[in-house]
């Protein structure tokens, strides 16, 4: 209940934002973003060694322009995770250890929560919130799915009963499993979590007995919600439906918003900060909370300032995303600022046939036949990781084949790391019934960037 009260003040905090005009809000902006510099200089080694080595001094973290501080990058954060934190109990060993031992419930500490990144763009990163921080997380979720509701509305609804079902990547400490759970554990809210790995037999009993009227999870997941909802009329009654994890194209929304009547929320965000940005059917682009976060949209990465982040400041931290700036009319509905879009990574699903003889022995036998596909998500399968593996990348090369690429470093265990990775994706096959699939592991020296996007693509469908 305490939580509920804190969430609750800073929904009405944020929701206040929102009414602000667009001086307003970039002066709020400006005003964290210069006090976080202060705190990050004052409270962690990181941060004044490294604007010294750039001739930066403290007095000049009043005015200087953004784009002259020096921006840090993923290995920058990784090599340095210890000194960019304000807490000395927040070490990487410490992090990683606790990771390995403890539950998806537990905090660090008994007050920090800890989300990890899939690894897909090179090595796993963990990134920790404080209680204050997570807070206000919840709090930004909340603001985005609410639309137009107002607070009053909001909790009316709420006080009727979400029953919300996540379909998504729902293992591990993954930041929108994260924030989804945070956000359900509450009274009047049912919650059913859907792995996107479950095999697709199970979920039309899983809608057909849980009733969901809140969808949440990737634009992909909704669409397979859609097409079971369509084939076999399940009748569901959804009043709010929110995406995030991938890029959502005109089409995709378009054709989960007549499956269900009701408009789809796109919300982009990150590990390094799980809010950022939300894109509704009437904005022609997307906002992004400049009273969250200070984004910087750069030639070919963007970069990205948590403004509530305190326990480990992120100054200018690089995203691979690249978001194209818009120009905002007169009009417009919120203050923030605004992009046209989010130049992300769009993959494939891979799709396979399941074994015909299983499923003529199911319907022998009386029983309903299996679903005759199976796919497997690449937000699922880019959770291989082992020592000496940089990246990987699949590319199926027939009805029941695969091949997976390797980029390696120069002095892994091949062997060892090969082991590790059949270990690996064989239990993903496992639980999606696939395991008659074969698959090649090839060495590569290494995996290119996709020229369009600027990321590296987990699954590629040509040579």
């Amino acid at each position: 209940m305490r939580q509920l009260v804190r969430l609750g003040w800073r929904l009405r905090e944020l929701a206040r934002h929102a009414e602000m005009n667009r001086e307003e809000i970039l002066e709020l902006r400006e005003e964290r973003f210069r006090d976080l510099l202060h705190h990050a200089w004052d409270k962690t080694d990181f941060y004044p060694e490294y604007y010294r080595e750039h001739d930066i001094s403290r007095d000049d973290l009043a005015t200087i322009p953004s784009e002259e501080l020096p921006s840090i990058t993923k290995g920058q954060y990784i090599e340095h995770f210890d000194d960019l934190t304000t807490d000395d109990r927040l070490t990487r060993d410490g992090v990683e250890e606790f990771l390995e031992t403890s539950n998806r419930d537990e905090r660090f500490a008994g007050e920090y929560e800890v989300v990890h990144t899939s690894g897909t763009t090179g090595e796993p990163t963990h990134f920790v919130y404080s209680t204050d921080a997570w807070d206000t997380m919840l709090a930004g979720g909340a603001r985005a799915v609410k639309g137009d509701q107002s607070l009053l509305e909001l909790t009316e609804e709420w006080l009727s009963g979400y029953r919300i079902a996540y379909v998504a990547a729902t293992e591990g400490r993954f930041g929108g499993a994260m924030v989804v759970r945070g956000g359900t554990d509450a009274p009047h809210i049912d919650s059913l979590f859907l792995d996107i790995n479950r095999p697709m037999d199970e979920w039309e009993a899983e809608f057909r007995d849980f009733r969901p009227n809140v969808l949440v999870g990737y634009p992909s997941a909704i669409k397979l919600v859609c097409d079971i909802e369509r084939e076999a009329d399940l009748g569901l009654d959804i009043e709010r439906i929110a995406v995030g994890g991938e890029p959502l194209s005109a089409e995709l929304r378009e054709y989960i918003e007549d499956t269900f009547g009701t408009e789809v929320l796109n919300i982009y965000g990150a590990s390094e900060s799980l809010i950022i940005g939300l894109e509704r059917s009437g904005h022609d682009g997307m906002y992004l909370y400049d009273d969250l976060n200070y984004v910087e949209p750069a030639d070919e990465v963007t970069y990205v300032t948590p403004l509530y982040n305190r326990t480990q400041p992120l100054i200018r931290y690089e995203l691979d995303d690249k978001l194209e700036p818009a120009e905002r009319g007169e009009d417009e509905p919120l203050p923030f600022t605004k992009v046209e879009s989010v130049v992300g990574r769009s993959e494939d699903l891979m799709w396979f046939e399941t074994r015909a003889s299983q499923r003529d022995a199911e319907r022998a036998s009386g029983e309903a036949a299996s679903h005759e596909e199976e796919f497997l998500h690449p937000l699922v399968i880019d959770d291989i990781d082992t020592e000496g593996l940089i990246r990987y990348q699949f590319r199926p090369t027939g009805e029941e084949s695969i091949e997976m690429r390797m980029e390696l470093t120069d002095d892994a265990d091949r062997e060892r790391v090969e082991a590790d990775v059949s270990e690996q994706f064989d239990a993903i096959l496992d639980e999606k019934g696939l395991r008659h699939i074969e698959y090649d592991l090839v060495e590569v020296e290494e995996i290119p960037v996709d020229p369009d996007t600027g990321k590296r693509k987990m699954v590629v469908t040509e040579e």
